[in-house]
């Protein structure tokens, strides 16, 4: 079984009420906060009034299904949390 990796967005802060559809942003979206090492998931993305709730880091691990998808999550914006020696089983 395969699963898409979700559309990420990596800064040094977490995301705001702002960071919304007008700005390409989309229901799903991961945003890590590289700063507080937080992750978050965009549950709303009406413009001028985004939800981003905070999720666990390991929770997006999980859409990844083979080596590749979780070399890129590695190598991308969740490579803070992902274990160094991160390997599929």
């Amino acid at each position: 079984m395969s699963y898409l990796v979700p559309p990420t967005t990596t800064a040094a802060r977490a995301p705001l009420a702002t960071d919304d559809a007008g700005d390409g942003y989309r229901v799903g979206w991961i945003w890590v906060d590289t700063a507080a090492k937080s992750v978050y998931m965009l549950a709303d993305a009406t413009i001028g009034a985004a939800v981003w709730r905070q999720v666990a880091a390991a929770m997006i691990l999980s859409y990844a299904s083979t080596a590749a998808e979780i070399e890129y999550l590695k190598a991308g914006a969740v490579a803070a949390f992902a274990p160094a020696d991160f390997r599929v089983n």
